[in-house]
């Protein structure tokens, strides 16, 4: 990084060239770096902190999401769906993939279900949960970056 030479006295116009030299290349370090970090950060960081923010989510919702077979409940997953330069997606859910074919009835049809299970699981597993998403997803990012 480059340093601003630090005087007490003020330069003389003639040495204002030099000290806008350098404060030009102390911005553009600064800029490159941010521009490493931001690349970092779409890339790499943001998607997995999403994906590691909602895994204790996913693991609530498995304590409510109604047991017969187990079916439904091994067809669980969180994923990264999508990493791009301006916008990041992490999926949460049940049955994908032709898994558990039965699990968006089951989860918005309210049938009895013994207790703790019960329809909706996914939803309130995320309504109880989303004042601790944002806190694991800041404290996630500041580990990754070493804050």
């Amino acid at each position: 990084m480059a340093a601003f030479p630090f005087n007490t006295r003020l330069p003389t116009p003639a040495g204002y060239g030099s000290l806008q030299k350098d404060a030009r290349a102390g911005f553009q370090d600064v800029l490159g770096q941010f521009k490493h970090f931001m690349s970092l950060m779409q890339g790499t960081i943001m998607p997995e902190a999403m994906l590691e923010a909602l895994r204790p989510t996913l693991e609530l919702s498995q304590k409510y999401v109604p047991y017969a077979t187990g079916e439904l409940h091994d067809s669980a997953y969180v994923e990264i769906v999508e990493k791009g330069r301006s916008s990041t997606k992490v999926e949460i859910g049940y049955g994908k993939d032709g898994q558990a074919p039965y699990a968006l009835f089951v989860h918005e049809m309210p049938h009895y279900h013994t207790p703790p299970t019960r329809y909706k699981f996914l939803e309130v597993a995320i309504d109880e949960d989303s004042r601790n998403l944002l806190d694991r997803i800041a404290g996630s990012i500041k580990a990754k970056v070493g804050l």
